[in-house]
């Protein structure tokens, strides 16, 4: 059985692009992971953009650039790493934490559990990957 460890989200004032807001929730992914106390992980991401990035591993000059180091940089300190493309209708608990964001001051973070809002994307996740 299948079963959600943690989720997170965090509140970003400001507008950015979307590439931006994607690169700094991988980020922000591994940082979470890593306190928690995660070894090994698969990222998954459904912007094209950054994981074509981050598979080519060139060095940008730019803040993006800097975000995408700072997770190759992060990704190293695990044992395993791997990052994966999926399509947008097999990210729906991101995009729900996403959402859920807006409501919140901060950071926050649930362990064994996660929002009563993400539910149904939790389990049409579980749904998907077990087809």
């Amino acid at each position: 059985m299948e079963e959600v460890v943690a989720a997170t989200c965090m509140r970003v004032e400001g507008e950015m692009e979307v590439i931006m807001a994607e690169a700094l929730a991988v980020r922000h992914g591994l940082m979470k992971a890593m306190k928690v106390g995660f070894t090994s992980l698969v990222i998954e991401m459904d912007n094209l953009s950054v994981y074509s990035k981050l598979m080519k591993r060139r060095q940008e000059t730019s803040t993006l650039g800097s975000i995408l180091h700072d997770i190759h940089v992060l990704a190293s300190q695990y044992l395993c790493v791997s990052f994966s493309f999926v399509k947008r209708e097999g990210n729906g608990v991101a995009h729900v934490l996403a959402k859920l964001s807006c409501n919140f001051e901060g950071l926050r973070v649930w362990l064994e559990e996660y929002p009563p809002e993400a539910q149904a994307a939790v389990m049409a996740d579980f749904s998907a990957s077990s087809d």
